[in-house]
């Protein structure tokens, strides 16, 4: 078996041959020289990612100061308390009740 027979050595020929062709040669690039970064750009983007995270501003409106507890207008605070209560009994569960199991009976007697 020669060289020539062996598929990843032909390979690596031809990525060679495509390597030294004119148009993948980066220093033929036209701005390969320049400098887009240079290492004062670096130190700021550095410092800009090692810099603390921000918190954000809240406010209720222009006039309120920023770190002041937001609260609920009054009518939106009304209706959040009477869901979060219990509803009232309705009619049908006060009879189900055991006292007035108990009642009814010596009134119907009568």
């Amino acid at each position: 078996m020669s060289a020539g027979d062996n598929p990843s050595s032909s390979t690596t020929s031809l990525q060679r041959q495509e390597s030294l062709k004119p148009g993948y040669d980066p220093s033929l690039l036209p701005d390969y020289e320049t400098p887009f970064i240079t290492d004062d750009d670096l130190r700021a983007f550095e410092k800009a990612l090692s810099a603390p995270e921000v918190e954000p501003l809240v406010a209720i409106n222009d006039w309120r100061p920023i770190r002041q507890r937001v609260r609920r207008p009054f009518r939106s605070r009304a209706i959040s308390n009477t869901t979060n209560k219990p509803p009232r009994r309705t009619k049908d569960e006060t009879r189900e009740g055991f006292l007035y199991t108990l009642l009814k009976y010596p009134f119907l007697a009568t």
